[in-house]
């Protein structure tokens, strides 16, 4: 998801909590978007920023032994405080538990596992959940006024229905499975129409690419794009193409017009979005003269 949604997400469940628990619920709302600090690794570069990013701040084994070291230091120097580190991991997890339902996933199992995981429930920008999310936050915020404290069953009934609505998505995702041909690769929901669904199979020769609707239960808008992987070893061979194709299993050479060849991940189609998309300028004797990774 993206940071803002989680950073509603943890006022909505942390602010309410405040007057029971403070150090505990101030320590879940900086949890809650504390993982996407990775996000500054792109001030060393595109390359730094695609290998950190939703890595070891969303690993779970990492969250949780941080927050062990950090609650024993704060016992023993400010006790007062020793449930902020707690907060901080819960808020930390379950920004990572939610990160999973999105497109390029994250290394949730580090350092026991590399791979990136993730289970294609929701977009990266879901519309319903920031409708959700936003209802919930302005309603907390239209009582912040107010002397008396928000109920603490505004945070439980909040998290009922998200965990509700992981729910509902995961079943939609696992129908459209089922609609979906045989050995379909990728089924990234629209970021507006959480119903509609956009499909990726896996041939050798190409990528067939589709749209998909639970509603209808129908198919539409195939289209067959060429791989021109063989075609381009010089391009598959450099760093730019070889980083991408480690997010992706669809990411290849797709395009070529006169002396640029386009490589890009078949899955992202929402938006119209451009990111991972390579540009490549080939010279007459097809050696790269210049390369451009949108990132």
């Amino acid at each position: 998801m993206d940071i803002v949604t989680h950073a509603m997400i943890g006022v909505i469940i942390g602010l309410p909590l405040t007057h029971t628990a403070p150090v505990l619920s101030s320590g879940f709302i900086l949890g809650s978007v504390l993982p996407d600090v990775d996000a500054f690794s792109r001030l060393f570069g595109k390359y730094a920023f695609l290998k950190f990013h939703q890595t070891y701040t969303h690993s779970v084994p990492l969250i949780l032994l941080s927050m062990c070291i950090v609650t024993a230091i704060m016992y023993f120097t400010f006790p007062l405080l020793t449930l902020f580190p707690v907060g901080i991991a819960a808020g930390m997890i379950g920004h990572a538990f939610l990160d999973l339902t999105n497109t390029y996933g994250i290394k949730i199992l580090l350092p026991f596992s590399r791979k990136r995981l993730c289970y294609e429930w929701m977009f990266f920008v879901d519309t319903p959940a920031v409708i959700l999310c936003g209802g919930y936050f302005f309603f907390i915020a239209s009582k912040l006024h107010t002397a008396s404290p928000i109920p603490t069953s505004t945070s439980y009934t909040f998290c009922i229905i998200l965990a509700m609505v992981c729910f509902v998505r995961c079943y939609m995702r696992n129908m459209a499975q089922r609609i979906a041909p045989q050995n379909t690769l990728s089924l990234i929901p629209s970021a507006l129409k959480p119903w509609l669904y956009f499909g990726s199979l896996y041939n050798v020769t190409h990528i067939t690419t589709f749209k998909l609707s639970i509603l209808s239960k129908t198919i539409f808008e195939e289209q067959q794009i060429a791989i021109l992987d063989e075609k381009y070893p010089q391009i598959t061979n450099c760093e730019d193409f070889k980083t991408m194709q480690s997010l992706s299993p669809l990411y290849h050479v797709v395009e070529e017009k006169e002396n640029v060849v386009v490589s890009r991940d078949l899955r992202i189609r929402n938006f119209n979005t451009n990111f991972g998309r390579l540009d490549i300028t080939l010279s007459e004797e097809k050696q790269i003269v210049k390369t451009f990774l949108n990132v």
